[in-house]
């Protein structure tokens, strides 16, 4: 095959944020949720704690081609048409035996992070825009509450 025609993956930066930096309906919550938004979907991918600063540090961008993602079997955006996430795919990665009822009963739907009040789905292009190499967007330190 022609080098040409070869479909190599591109590097993707995320952009690491704090949940009630760009909700308003969670402002001044005690504890915040630190979310991952993925730069080819535009949408949040991973959602953890702000205790969890091993992921925060060592996931700063996503590798993905036309039809295969890196996080693809970890991801949470399932609107995505590189998502490969299966109940147990996530199980896995989270190192738990079985996903919460909540969550399984929810599994396959957007969450709610990538919906917009009108219930619709919705990106984070603005926030690209303005941070297009990704990094941390956050208005305390993780881990401070």
């Amino acid at each position: 095959m022609a080098e040409g025609n070869i479909d190599y993956p591109q590097h993707y930066p995320v952009l690491w944020t704090q949940a009630d930096t760009i909700f308003e309906r969670l402002k001044g919550q005690k504890k915040t949720t630190m979310l991952s938004i993925c730069g080819n979907s535009k949408r949040v991918w991973k959602i953890t704690s702000p205790k969890d600063m091993l992921s925060m540090i060592v996931i700063n961008d996503v590798m993905a081609s036309k039809d295969w993602c890196e996080e693809g079997t970890r991801c949470l955006d399932f609107n995505c048409a590189l998502n490969k996430t299966t109940q147990e795919s996530l199980s896995k990665a989270l190192g738990i035996k079985r996903l919460p009822a909540k969550f399984r009963e929810r599994f396959g739907k957007p969450i709610d992070f990538n919906l917009g009040r009108d219930g619709n789905l919705q990106d984070f292009k603005e926030l690209f825009a303005r941070h297009p190499n990704g990094g941390w967007l956050l208005k305390k330190a993780p881990g401070k509450h």
